[in-house]
């Protein structure tokens, strides 16, 4: 998996894979994207976890992982085992090279998660894009709904220099008839859905702000938590239970590594945080002064040199 690692835009590739493998996405009713530039694994995992507590047997696509390839599949409630993880990606990577079909490692691994969620007979799966939704591989199952978090500027190089643009390539996977959760209320990113789902005929929901559910999560994950509550109720045309909202908080907390993750070295708290954009990285840096206040702090700071080293520093 690791030599396949390469980026690539475009679905012809991941389309003649899952046409080989007999579509697997055709197998599971109910399908939501995740898009947008941050909280989209953890809203995809609050969302799911949420279906499953209500009785939908659900799973979810993240990406990227911290430790494991293994954070990448969710079933059911759980993270996936290796073995199942090796056994479905192994099958996906030498089906395709049978086929000589040139994928990359996050169209193997989509590929391979959709077989997943196929073979265990799950009633919803949820899929986080990876690099905006247009050419992205998560795109190809035709996703009935779309939940977009925020946009913010990341990624500029494929997806546009301002939030506009950005906003524009995460909408790209809309189609007419499906629904829109809108995550933010961002003017200008309000203006821009609101005309791209009356140009398509696509349902708009609105959710910045709603559903505030009390949690000792850092501000920002609590928003992202909420949103993903949110969409699972409007999906389901139901109340959610106030135990539910309780348990998918803390399901959220302890599934996602680097995530406001905080250790604990001599005594010294120490936040590990993967925030890789300016705005996350002011997300995370507001949610540390917030959980220690008046204390002094230092930070470790390391970012692959394309991204906004000098917005990220300041």
């Amino acid at each position: 998996m690791d030599r396949r690692r390469h980026i690539t835009l475009g679905l012809e590739r991941i389309e003649a894979l899952l046409e080989a493998m007999g579509h697997p996405e055709l197998h599971v009713p109910h399908i939501v994207q995740v898009v947008g530039t941050n909280g989209k694994g953890t809203t995809a995992v609050a969302l799911a976890a949420t279906l499953e507590e209500m009785g939908h047997a659900s799973g979810s696509y993240l990406s990227p992982h911290v430790l494991s390839y293994t954070e990448r599949v969710v079933l059911r409630g759980k993270r996936s085992s290796e073995e199942e993880f090796a056994v479905a990606m192994g099958e996906t990577m030498d089906l395709a090279d049978r086929h000589g079909i040139e994928v990359s490692q996050f169209e193997i691994l989509t590929a391979g998660a959709l077989k997943m969620f196929a073979e265990a007979g799950l009633s919803w799966a949820v899929l986080e894009a990876g690099l905006g939704a247009r050419h992205d591989a998560t795109s190809v199952a035709r996703p009935d709904a779309v939940v977009l978090t925020n946009v913010a500027l990341d990624h500029t190089e494929y997806l546009g220099e301002t939030v506009e643009e950005i906003a524009e390539e995460k909408l790209a996977t809309l189609r007419p008839g499906a629904t829109l959760f809108l995550g933010t209320g961002d003017g200008r990113v309000v203006e821009i859905v609101r005309r791209t789902c009356r140009r398509l005929g696509a349902n708009l929901v609105e959710l910045a702000g709603e559903n505030a559910v009390s949690t000792d999560l850092a501000p920002y994950l609590a928003g992202d938590v909420n949103l993903g509550l949110a969409v699972a109720g409007s999906l389901l045309e139901k109340d959610l239970p106030v135990e539910v909202e309780a348990k998918v908080a803390l399901a959220v907390r302890d599934a996602l590594p680097g995530r406001f993750e905080v250790c604990e070295v001599g005594g010294v708290p120490v936040v590990l945080d993967g925030g890789h954009n300016a705005a996350g990285v002011s997300a995370a840096l507001g949610a540390f002064r917030r959980a220690y206040s008046g204390r002094p702090f230092g930070v470790v700071f390391g970012v692959l040199r394309e991204k906004d080293v000098a917005g990220m520093l300041s």
